[in-house]
Parts: C-alpha cells; sequence; structure tokens
C-alpha cells in the first residue's frame, strides 16, 4: 500500500552507468564483476546465438527464456560471441548488486545505491500520482505515438488486447501461463521504441523535470532497500536480494508490468 516516506538531501545521477563509464571503472580499479568470476550469468533466448543456445541444457523452471550462459558478462551480456563494442553508450548489465555497490563506492565519496524511497523521489519529479515520470500514459504526444521509454514490443500484441483497451496478462492463463510468456518472447520484436534491446542512456530525453533519464524502462536499476514481504510469515528473501526498480526493455503490460513508479 502507498506510504508517505521522508527522504533527506542525496545525488543521484542523471543517466544510467553506461558501458564506458563501467569500463572506466574496471581499468583503473582491476575490478572483476561477479559473473567473471562465476563463469556464466543469466540471458534472455531471443539474444543467444543459435550455436551457444544448442549447447545449453538447462533453463529457468519459472522463467523458460531465461537461459544460463556459459561466459556471458558484462562485456559479453549474451554470451561469449557477443559484444559491447558497438553499445558503448547503452547502459551496462550482467551487474550484480556487489558490483553495483562498488561501482557507487569508486563513482564519487561516500557513493552509494539509492534507497527504493530516494528512487522513487527522484523518479517522481516533484510530481504525485503519476504512474510514469512524465504523466500517466506510456504513449505521449498529441497522435499518442512518442515513446519515452524502452519497453517491449512483440508481434503479438494486437491480439492481447481487450476490447475495453487493457491488455490481456499471459500470467492469467494458468498452467499455460509460462508457454505463453515464452511464446511471447520468441515472436518477432517489433522495437517501435527505436531498440530491439537496451537503448543509450540519454535515449528519449528527460523523463521528468529534474532531469533524469530513463528511471523507466531500459534496464533494472538496483537500490539499497531489502527486498521484504507484507507477509509476516513469509520466509526471509536473503541478505542480498534487494529492490530493484524502474524495469527493463523487457517489461510489458502483457508479462512484466514493472516499468511504473511504483512497482
Amino acid at each position: 500500500p502507498a506510504r508517505e516516506v521522508a527522504v533527506g538531501a542525496f545525488g543521484l545521477g542523471a543517466h544510467e552507468v553506461s558501458n564506458r563509464r563501467f569500463a572506466r571503472f574496471v581499468e583503473r580499479t582491476g575490478y572483476v564483476t561477479e559473473s567473471e568470476r562465476f563463469g556464466w550469468s543469466f540471458a534472455v533466448e531471443a539474444f543467444v546465438s543459435p550455436e551457444v543456445n544448442a549447447t545449453i541444457t538447462r533453463q529457468v523452471h519459472a522463467a523458460p527464456w531465461w537461459l544460463p550462459v556459459e561466459r556471458a558478462d558484462w562485456r559479453h551480456p549474451n554470451g561469449p560471441d557477443t559484444s559491447i563494442e558497438e553499445a558503448m553508450d547503452h547502459p551496462v548489465t550482467q551487474v550484480s548488486l556487489g558490483d553495483a555497490q562498488a561501482f557507487c563506492r569508486w563513482s564519487r565519496p561516500g557513493g552509494r545505491l539509492p534507497t527504493e524511497a530516494e528512487w522513487e523521489f527522484a523518479a517522481r519529479g516533484g510530481k504525485s500520482g503519476r504512474r510514469f515520470p512524465w504523466g500517466q500514459s506510456v504513449l505521449t504526444g498529441a497522435a499518442k505515438s512518442t515513446y519515452r521509454m524502452n519497453f517491449w514490443q512483440s508481434d503479438l500484441d494486437e491480439k492481447l488486447v481487450r476490447k475495453d483497451g487493457s491488455v490481456f496478462n499471459l500470467y492469467g492463463f494458468g498452467d499455460r501461463s509460462l508457454a505463453a510468456v515464452k511464446e511471447y518472447y520468441g515472436a518477432r520484436n517489433l522495437a517501435l521504441d527505436g531498440y530491439k534491446a537496451t537503448a543509450p542512456v540519454d535515449a528519449y530525453g528527460p523523463q521528468n523535470a529534474l532531469g533524469f533519464h530513463n528511471m523507466v524502462g531500459n534496464v533494472w536499476e538496483w537500490t539499497s532497500t531489502p527486498w521484504e514481504s507484507a507477509d509476516p510469515s513469509f520466509p526471509s528473501f536473503g541478505e542480498n536480494a534487494m529492490v530493484k526498480k524502474g524495469g527493463s526493455f523487457l517489461c510489458n503490460p502483457a508479462t512484466c508490468n514493472r516499468f511504473r513508479i511504483s512497482a
């Protein structure tokens, strides 16, 4: 439920951390990310090459479109045959909580991740009651055709719209839900927002009056607030389970409606 939270003065970067900036951090500190140390990470099947996919024998049971990929890391986000060379101004990915905290400490004296409340304060940009940093609608402009963030558009989207304009949630199909979501991400990626995957950190312009870019959409953003269930009897998620905000380019009302400020 919504609640009022007071936040003190804090600083927050206007953009997500780009591959270029993260590379500078690694170059100057010699830092090795957790996925590099572990030797693998997860990647979305739609972006894994057929050659690498053919070597994979496992998948995430609750999200079978995510695959464990050997030698996937921030430099090779979708496997060893992928690269960030053409995406240096895109946000860095394959970054764990520990990696993000290490970058923040390097970035400035006292650098840290924002709390969930601080993140939402920044995303709201001095306004209240908005679904998105800029207002209530995903698309803006006179024709409602201007994209303000990076999210997923599928060839199947038109089939999922009800007569009243609302969207079917694919997780509402019971035992068929996971297969439906996997089919959705396997369908043609229309990229109507201009990008099939991540977008540059300055894409779409400022999302609110404070000048923040890509607070919602593009990639998930770590906070320092522990993830806790509203049910006190629910088991702990563990000390490294922190709230992530903003959703990502994989979000869509049919699958992951998490690109809202409050989500």
